[in-house]
Formats: C-alpha cells, sequence, structure tokens
C-alpha cells in the first residue's frame, strides 16, 4: 500500500471506528491489570474517558503504518496491531523520553 493509500485509510470513517473500538477493548484489559507502567494506565484512562478524542488519530496512522493492515484487514489484524502498538503510542502520549546513559 503507497503512503497515499496509507493515509486515505486512517481517515476512513469505517476504519477509524474499528481501531478505535479496538482500541477500547485494549484500554479496558490494560486498566484491569496492575502489573502496568504508568504510561500505559495515563493513555488508557484517556481513551476510556473520552472514547471520541485526539488519541484516535495517533493509534490510527500507528495501525495503518503495519504493511500488513488495508481497509479488508480482519478484525483480529487490527486489534494485535493496536496492542502491539499501545505502549508505544502511550509513552508518547505522557512524553517518555528514556534516560540514555553516557
Amino acid at each position: 500500500m503507497s503512503l497515499t493509500d496509507q493515509f486515505a485509510l486512517a481517515n476512513n470513517e469505517t476504519f477509524k471506528s474499528k481501531v478505535r473500538t479496538a482500541t477500547i477493548i485494549a484500554a479496558n484489559q490494560i486498566s484491569a491489570d496492575t502489573t502496568q507502567p504508568t504510561w500505559n494506565y495515563s493513555y488508557a484512562n484517556e481513551v476510556i474517558k473520552n472514547p471520541n478524542g485526539g488519541w484516535i488519530d495517533g493509534m490510527t496512522f500507528q495501525v495503518v503504518a503495519n504493511p500488513a493492515i488495508t481497509e479488508g484487514s480482519s478484525d483480529s489484524d487490527i486489534q494485535f496491531t493496536i496492542n502491539s502498538n499501545f505502549e508505544k503510542v502511550a509513552k508518547a502520549y505522557v512524553g517518555y523520553v528514556p534516560q540514555i546513559e553516557e
């Protein structure tokens, strides 16, 4: 899929609805897990509190960046991709920058 196709898919309302729903599912699972890092909880709380919020674009573009994802991808493929990217997006959401030892 070309970059233009990825952009179009990320802006497709039906696709975004799938991403939104799958992200809410992931956020609910993370919120119930007492072993998650703080950034995951912060992002999961935002997703749960604000299901139509600005976070949807960031997650959608992460999903379409996966070359295996297309408009015809199964719900389980989309869910897997979200689960795989949740922590990365959560870290970006809270502005996490790792400390690099010199």
